[in-house]
């Protein structure tokens, strides 16, 4: 029982995500396409906005989530043995963890908070 709850609630995180990222990439590129960003400076100034600095963030976290989850399922479905299905999924989830936290630091950065 408690399987096919985490089963329904990955399925759930992974559609939220990907209407997340399905909004969130055509705005952004519509936005930078009418308001092209030419200057390092200009750049600095979009990204120290707090609303685009917390949208980056969630986009960072929502593509994180759901490659997870799409890493994850394949990994279960596809690699057999148990040892080498663990050693997987621990170092794919490490490398995300250490890509999330690399993207935060760079947008922390930007507002000059790390």
């Amino acid at each position: 029982m408690s399987q096919s709850i985490s089963g329904l609630r990955a399925w759930i995180f992974q559609r939220i995500t990907a209407i997340y990222l399905a909004v969130f990439v055509p705005i952004a590129l519509g936005y930078l396409l009418f308001f092209p960003v030419t200057s390092y400076q200009s750049w600095i100034e979009l990204l120290s906005s707090s609303w685009v600095n917390t949208s980056l963030l969630l986009f960072v976290f929502a593509i994180l989530l759901h490659g997870w989850i799409g890493i994850r399922d394949v990994v279960i479905d596809y690699v057999q043995p148990f040892p080498a299905r663990m050693m997987l999924l621990v170092l794919v989830g490490l490398g995300l963890i250490v890509c999330g936290v690399w993207a935060a630091r760079i947008l922390f950065n930007v507002k000059g908070v790390v």
